[in-house]
């Protein structure tokens, strides 16, 4: 599709440092967008992703064509100090997160609600 043939198709959030994985949790609430050379994780909320979306809450320059949503205003929240090198997050369904690390080389277990880091496990 030609996505300046169909606008509001598609929308970017931003994601850092080289964006890897795009996952996310049972509810659908919260969307993990991790950053390979980040130290933290962001965590989007649909609900104000969806608000953004409606409010025209863009950035001012597009990425080809396609509109970008403010980091903010999509932002749930931040896991600080995780680990080196997010890449993909699997999800236990009980509130639990889990990502695992290319620099780091482990697999962290974080809780969505309060964004913090319950155990971790070498690889």
């Amino acid at each position: 599709l030609d996505v300046s043939e169909f606008p509001d198709i598609v929308y970017f959030i931003p994601c850092p440092k080289s964006p890897h994985g795009c996952d996310v949790d049972p509810t659908g609430e919260y969307i993990v967008g991790s950053g390979k050379l980040a130290a933290l994780i962001p965590v989007f909320s649909f609900d104000k992703l969806q608000k953004a979306i409606s409010e025209n809450n863009f950035e001012a320059e597009k990425y080809n064509g396609i509109p970008v949503v403010k980091y903010e205003a999509a932002l749930y929240g931040e896991v600080e100090k995780p680990g080196l090198g997010p890449l993909h997050t699997e999800f236990d369904g009980k509130g639990n997160a889990y990502t695992s690390f290319f620099v780091s080389s482990e697999v962290v277990k974080w809780n969505i609600k309060d964004l913090k880091v319950l155990d971790r496990q070498p690889t």
